[in-house]
Parts: C-alpha cells; structure tokens; sequence
C-alpha cells in the first residue's frame, strides 16, 4: 500500500480475462447453448466481442457495432483474420475459413430471405418451419469459426469460457420465450384462431 493518498490505484493488466487474446473465446458447448436458446441472436454478440478484440489488439479503426449488425459483409474478413493468426502460429486446426464464410453469408441470406417470405404468408406453414430449421444451419459455419478462433488463441476447448453465467441464463430463458411465442404462432397457424377459441 502507498503512503501517497491521491494517487489512483493501480489496475492490474491480467484481470481483464480478455486481455491478450486474438478473439473472443468460448466452448462449443456453451456457444451451441446461448446460439440456439437466443434463437440466434447470440451471433450479434459474438461478432461483436470479436471484433472489439480486434479493434484493440491492432489499434484499428473498425466500428464493431455495425460490424456485428452486417456481419455478412465483414464474414470474410473476420474468418481471414482468424486463418491469419492460425498460420502465423504453430497451431494445427485444420479448417477453410474463405469456404466457411461463404457459406455463412449465404445460409444467412436464405434465412433472411426464407424468414421474409414467412413473415408475408408466402408458402405458410411450410416457409415458417424452414425458418425455425435456418436458425442450427446457420449456427454451423460459426461454430466451426469459433473452434478455430479457440485454438489460435491457445484455448482448442475453449475451457476458459466453459460456464454459464446469470446473463447468459437471462438471455437463455428470454430465448425460450421466444421459442414458444414462435412455435405457438406456428400452431395457430396450422390448426386456426379457431381451434383455439
């Protein structure tokens, strides 16, 4: 302890558990868990973390907000980056991150596209369970994204972010509400507002 009463205290470097780390780090457990319970949106949060860690790990000049909102045009770029840091360090992961991209954006496209057309009555109830079954599909190419942002930042099993936290079962349960209003939207829509009255 200092004598010296004004001085601020001091903030230790290594309590950050993110500091030093190339990409945001989690189990592929964890990520399947908060990626389908969220219906999805924990690819938001995802990217973000991402690109935030970027931004400060090389002083960058990104915006990792609208980053994270258009992730279909900065896929690539993201996947590239993790590719970089796997061939720049002895890691072995074998992966294509330009392939893994690509199908990425266009699962997501679809599913925009498919979840659009659900949303107009296009094709219903059959454009509304295409919908529900886009939201693994499209988690499968991040998933393997992220078991390779894992291992080049040393953590393959990514056993450092391995436990749910309370916001993570906040947003899990607040996922599972949404589930239900979907699949109970697609009741109604299967049998009728009538068979319900």
């Amino acid at each position: 302890m200092t004598d010296n009463y004004y001085q601020p205290p001091a903030a230790r470097v290594d309590d950050d558990p993110a500091a030093g780390r190339p990409f945001y780090i989690v189990s592929p457990r964890k990520f399947v868990l908060l990626y389908l319970f969220t219906v999805g949106m924990y690819a938001l949060y995802w990217f973000y973390q991402n690109w935030a860690l970027i931004k400060r790990q090389h002083n960058l000049n990104v915006w990792p907000v609208p980053r994270a909102i258009f992730s279909i045009f900065f896929t690539h770029s993201l996947f590239a980056e993790i590719d970089c840091v796997l061939q720049s360090s002895a890691v072995r992961h074998v992966w294509n991150a330009a392939g893994t991209a690509t199908v990425y954006v266009i699962l997501s496209i679809v599913s925009s596209l498919i979840g659009q057309m659900a949303n107009r009555d296009i094709g219903s109830p059959l454009t509304d369970f295409a919908s529900l079954l886009m939201v693994p599909a499209v988690m499968f190419p991040l998933l393997a994204a992220q078991k390779a942002a894992n291992s080049a930042a040393g953590d393959p099993q990514g056993e450092s972010n391995n436990t749910l936290t309370a916001a993570n079962i906040v947003w899990m349960v607040v996922g599972v509400l949404l589930w239900l209003l979907v699949l109970l939207g697609l009741y109604v829509a299967m049998v009728g507002e009538e068979a319900l009255q």
